[in-house]
């Protein structure tokens, strides 16, 4: 089968666009996969919900399929080879990053959520980090904000010192794409598990705030926008379950899969929203 990693074959080649004035993405999060396609995970059947978006996605015209993390619960090679060969058969490029989820296993889960363990593991080395692809008018930043055996997030220095560099090298307009938001979203419980470092991140974006267009975040089970700096954070809903906004203490909403799509477009701007799958 054809590779349609898209960090593998567009190392020097741009990735091109198949409307003439836009670029076309679509970014899909949190599917939170198990190893047993008929189990469930917080009420919803993760494996049936990624197969009604994918077949939703084989209908639609788009450019790259972007997952920001959160791929699978129980995290191994022989799951993320699953996974990619899935995304391999839709025919169009796709990229993704590792979430918490990613790179830690959760053990002694049937406990009180502060007494599970947390054991680290290593990222599979198909999820993007620090990396950079262009298309003919933007660039796409991808940063990985996992820290291994830990559910909240950090931009470690390597990623800091690489968005330093890259940054000041061109006046294209770009998007960053991560897992761990920012910004507060207006959930506590959510809002403690983001990135630690977020002041850091900020000190190095914001001087760029002329070229980076939004920043394109998973992790948050929901559709929010916040800004600061005059960049735009736009979270991902899942293609799992959906968090309840604004609630202090974790709490779910069974419905349905979504994903979001982003228009790039040619002059510089970008429009984007979020649409619902219906599972059958």
């Amino acid at each position: 089968m054809p590779n349609f990693n898209l960090a593998q074959i567009y190392t020097d080649a741009k990735l091109p666009q198949h409307a003439a004035d836009y670029l076309s993405l679509i970014q899909i999060s949190d599917l939170h996969l198990l190893t047993d396609p008929t189990a469930a995970f917080s009420g919803v059947y993760p494996s049936k919900h990624l197969a009604a978006v994918l077949a939703a996605l084989g209908q639609t015209g788009y450019d790259a399929l972007l997952a920001t993390g959160d791929l699978w619960q129980e995290p191994s090679t022989a799951n993320f080879d699953a996974l990619f060969a899935q995304f391999d058969t839709l025919g169009r490029p796709w990229a993704a990053i590792a979430g918490n989820h990613d790179v830690t296993l959760e053990l002694d889960t049937h406990l009180a959520f502060e007494q599970w363990r947390r054991v680290p593991i290593g990222a599979d080395t198909r999820l993007l980090s620090r990396r950079l692809v262009q298309s003919a008018y933007w660039d796409l930043l991808f940063i990985d904000t996992s820290v291994a055996g830990q559910t909240a997030g950090a931009v470690d220095d390597a990623t800091l010192a690489w968005l330093a560099d890259i940054l000041p090298q061109s006046t294209r307009p770009c998007v960053i794409f991560a897992h761990h938001p920012m910004l507060a979203v207006g959930t506590p419980w959510i809002d403690r598990q983001g990135v630690q470092n977020a002041e850091q991140f900020w000190q190095v974006v914001a001087p760029f705030a002329q070229r980076i267009r939004a920043v394109f975040v998973g992790h948050v089970h929901q559709a929010q926008q916040v800004s600061a700096h005059g960049i735009a954070m736009y979270s991902c809903p899942a293609t799992s379950v959906q968090f309840t906004p604004f609630t202090a203490d974790y709490a779910v909403q069974i419905t349905a899969p979504q994903y979001r799509w982003i228009k790039l477009l040619n002059t510089g701007t970008l429009a984007t929203g979020t649409k619902k799958v219906v599972v059958g």
